[in-house]
């Protein structure tokens, strides 16, 4: 019985770890990436009055997405490094070929002191996608 059970925790073990990894990353596409300041658009109402990034995601693959991680970076004006980074995960769905704009409070206020310097670009990295068929991504 023991030998049983070990011969299928050995069959079984690779297939759960296959199915922990996954897809092309080339399959997420970030459209757009803005930063929301609080009084800037009135009609953009959020909890709080916090500013927060807006970005726009493509799911380009087959696969529905179920929970997405990304950085979101404020890209300096005149040397192109990064001031601030902020990171984000959102559980939302978006199914094959669909495209989501997707928002997140801002965990702290440096923006709103000024503290970030001219910035010329705001860039998007995404890190983790969880597929709805419990597959799993990540950037290395």
């Amino acid at each position: 019985m023991k030998k049983l059970i070990g011969l299928l925790l050995v069959s079984i073990l690779p297939a759960f770890c296959l199915a922990q990894t996954s897809a092309n990353p080339n399959d997420i596409k970030v459209i757009s990436a803005t930063w929301h300041y609080a009084d800037s658009d009135p009609s953009f109402h959020l909890e709080n009055d916090r500013a927060a990034p807006v970005v726009t995601i493509l799911n380009s693959g087959s696969k529905t997405i179920k929970e997405i991680s990304y950085d979101f970076l404020f890209v300096d004006a005149n040397d192109g490094r990064v001031w601030l980074r902020f990171q984000f995960s959102n559980r939302t769905t978006i199914r094959a070929g669909e495209t989501k704009t997707i928002t997140n409070l801002v965990p702290d206020d440096r923006v709103e002191r000024g503290l970030s310097p001219m910035v010329s670009a705001y860039r998007v990295i995404i890190k983790r996608v969880k597929y709805a068929d419990g597959t799993v991504w990540r950037r290395r």
